[in-house]
């Protein structure tokens, strides 16, 4: 009988015994969560390897929708403006670059070269007096050429404006007006005594002037 009691003290099942199972189940007790339908094998407090995230609600998906939409109706007129004046600056530096390289040329070569505006198709064009160079680009869509004036004098009312650079580097004194579509202007002045042309800003009380 001993060694009966023995053996069965010793004896033990492969997969534990109900007491084992009895107290894994106390410490690891299927819980459901009930948000996504999910059972996981474990107490929530002692045997979850994570834990779930109970998500967003419609109501506050809409929220941040609309908290977007007003953020982007406020911030698009200010950076509309500041992507035409970027490309406003660009022009007058595009032009600018063009009357220096006109009184390079002229210099370099020894042969007048003349710098042409076309009011109406809203183009600038670099030409030798001789034609054997020429070089033309068009203004982007948003800007325009509004008036070319010679300095003292009114603007020209022509489609097409001419200025000439001379061999020895000396030229007429001009001023080219551009204007975007937001209506901010900036003006090339070209000075007969100055080797390189200048951008500067139209006052606000020039604007509306004739």
């Amino acid at each position: 009988m001993g060694a009966k009691a023995a053996k069965v003290r010793t004896k033990t099942s492969p997969v534990g015994s109900r007491e084992t199972r009895a107290n894994a189940g106390e410490l690891c007790e299927p819980f459901t969560c009930s948000r996504l339908g999910v059972q996981f094998s474990g107490s929530s407090e002692k045997c979850s390897p994570f834990t779930v995230s109970p998500g967003f609600t419609l109501i506050e998906v809409l929220v941040v929708l609309v908290l977007l939409a007003a953020l982007t109706a406020v911030a698009a007129p200010s950076i509309g403006r500041g992507f035409g004046a970027i490309e406003l600056q660009t022009t007058a530096r595009t032009i600018a670059s063009t009357l220096r390289q006109a009184r390079m040329k002229a210099v370099r070569e020894q042969r007048a070269f003349v710098v042409g505006f076309d009011l109406e198709k809203n183009e600038v064009e670099l030409t030798r007096e001789d034609l054997s160079f020429r070089r033309t680009f068009e203004l982007p869509e948003s800007i325009t050429i509004t008036k070319v004036a010679r300095k003292g004098e009114e603007p020209i009312n022509e489609t097409r404006v001419t200025c000439l650079f001379v061999p020895n580097g000396l030229s007429e004194s001009f001023e080219v007006w551009l204007r975007n579509k937001r209506g901010r202007e900036l003006k090339v002045v070209q000075d007969s005594f100055l080797k390189s042309p200048r951008i500067e800003d139209v006052e606000e009380d020039v604007v509306g002037s004739p």
